[in-house]
């Protein structure tokens, strides 16, 4: 079997579009009438305080914080990049480097009909995810991953590893 090494091969997870676009719209019409909603109140009621403002800036930053979280999930195989050596994760702070060899347990999961790889390394009390059916080539990247963990991956059933078809 000819070795070819993983940052050669090209993965290229499928982007998102219909989701994040449904996401945006979803959000920018909760943002929009809680704009209207808080405007309103400013407008019409008592006298603003000091409680109401902290009120809704605290459900702004809220609504702001679930909005990042969710595109940052399905942004997530645009972060990662897979070498050699291990996982490279891009985070907003700095790159965290995964070593092959910190990989401690390694099972096949789903998640709303998406086929997700949990590697659980050691430090980390989550374990990383990486969502095979977001790339183009997922059983392909399940082989090569496969190839080099120390561990063994666990397939519940052993059906949701023959799921994954290259496109």
């Amino acid at each position: 079997m000819l070795e070819t090494r993983l940052d050669t091969i090209d993965f290229r997870p499928d982007f998102p579009f219909f989701r994040l676009l449904f996401l945006c719209v979803g959000y920018g019409m909760l943002c929009l009438g809680f704009a209207l909603e808080t405007r309103n109140h400013f407008i019409y009621n008592s006298p603003v305080t000091t409680g109401t403002i902290v009120e809704r800036v605290l459900i702004g930053a809220m609504l702001l914080s679930v909005f990042a979280s969710l595109v940052l999930w399905l942004l997530l195989p645009f972060r990662l990049r897979f070498t050699e050596a291990g996982i490279l994760r891009r985070t907003l702070l700095r790159p965290h480097f995964i070593p092959w060899q910190s990989v401690t347990g390694a099972s096949l999961s789903t998640f709303k009909a998406s086929v997700m790889l949990e590697l659980r390394v050691t430090g980390r009390r989550l374990p990383l995810l990486v969502p095979l059916t977001e790339y183009r080539r997922r059983a392909t990247l399940l082989a090569e991953i496969r190839r080099r963990l120390p561990v063994e991956v666990q397939d519940p059933g052993g059906q949701l590893a023959a799921r994954l078809k290259d496109d």
